[in-house]
């Protein structure tokens, strides 16, 4: 489920890609709790979208909570804590 929404982004349906990333970030969080690999995997999907769809601001929060969920249970050196960290350092570059 994690998937589809990024191949809607790849299609540029942009709008309907963060509409369901938002309801599977919403689901993950309730059935496996926020600290959750998944979840923070949905986290860091939905940052992505959102910093697509223009919304720079939420895309940064979302990266920086992410980022914060991923060092604690994944390990500072994780490939996927890595990635996130990227992600954010990237954004916060963008003007």
């Amino acid at each position: 489920m994690n998937n589809l929404p990024g191949t809607l982004g790849d299609q540029c349906d942009l709008a309907d890609a963060r509409q369901l990333q938002e309801r599977v970030l919403e689901a993950s969080t309730r059935v496996l709790g926020e600290a959750h690999p998944n979840t923070l995997t949905a986290m860091n999907n939905l940052a992505v979208l959102l910093s697509k769809t223009g919304d720079r601001a939420s895309a940064l929060d979302l990266l920086r909570k992410c980022l914060a969920g991923r060092r604690k249970v994944l390990g500072e050196d994780h490939p996927e804590t890595v990635a996130t960290a990227e992600n954010l350092k990237r954004l916060e570059k963008q003007p």
